[in-house]
């Protein structure tokens, strides 16, 4: 408090009010003003209310979700995001999921993960996005590190299975390192970054020190595509 320079005995012994409003934050985010139509994911916990939310009917569509800070999933069995029933009840992905750059690391996909009353699961993709189909959807910008991913059917370690059409679903600059993904002995359709591509666009990814085992439809990058892709 700055009193003027000719200040005399008038200021004497008056007081000065302050008052404070104090905002309590996650001390190792980032603070930002909250853009319109973001959601953004800080930690292992809101990833898991980002796959609940998905998984429950919201599909996000129109809408983008950011990752602000690598996460690491060690001890957490992760359910993919967007399941489905054969092809009823059918929850799916629908907006832009952006990596921003960050790394999620020890992805833990197995049996349990899989719905009840799935027949273990193989009528299930499998991956962090299960299934990503319709609308305009993109998965871009994120690294998986030291994943381990398993299922029968339709595996990767960003998607399982991907559809729609090739210009609107899209999975771009997204890197698997240090990974293992398998459908099984007996299984199909297991890949790198996504395990089977009925329509959508692959581009620009990387997958590096990885292992992919089946028992047909294998690759490094996708597994297998619909020959109309």
């Amino acid at each position: 408090i700055e009193l003027p320079a000719d200040a005399g005995n008038q200021y004497q012994g008056l007081t000065c009010k302050l008052a404070f409003t104090v905002n309590a934050v996650q001390g190792n985010t980032e603070v930002m003003q909250p853009e319109e139509d973001v959601t953004y994911l800080y930690n292992a916990s809101d990833l898991r209310l980002f796959e609940k939310s998905v998984n429950s009917g919201n599909s996000y569509v129109g809408k983008t979700v950011k990752l602000m800070d690598d996460v690491d999933l060690a001890g957490i069995e992760w359910k993919p995001v967007g399941q489905t029933t054969g092809y009823s009840a059918a929850t799916y992905f629908q907006g832009t999921f952006d990596g921003n750059g960050k790394t999620i690391s020890n992805l833990t996909i197995g049996e349990s993960s899989w719905e009840e009353g799935s027949n273990d699961g193989k009528n299930f993709a499998t991956g962090f996005f299960g299934f990503i189909d319709m609308g305009s959807t993109t998965i871009k910008n994120v690294t998986f590190d030291k994943a381990n991913v398993e299922g029968h059917h339709w595996v990767g370690v960003v998607a399982g299975y991907m559809t729609g059409t090739v210009s609107d679903v899209t999975v771009t600059n997204s890197t698997v390192t240090s990974s293992y993904k398998t459908s099984e002995a007996d299984g199909d359709k297991a890949g790198g970054i996504v395990g089977y591509i009925n329509a959508g666009t692959v581009s620009n990814n990387t997958v590096t020190n990885c292992s992919v085992i089946g028992n047909r439809d294998i690759g490094g990058i996708v597994g297998a595509i619909n020959a109309e892709t």
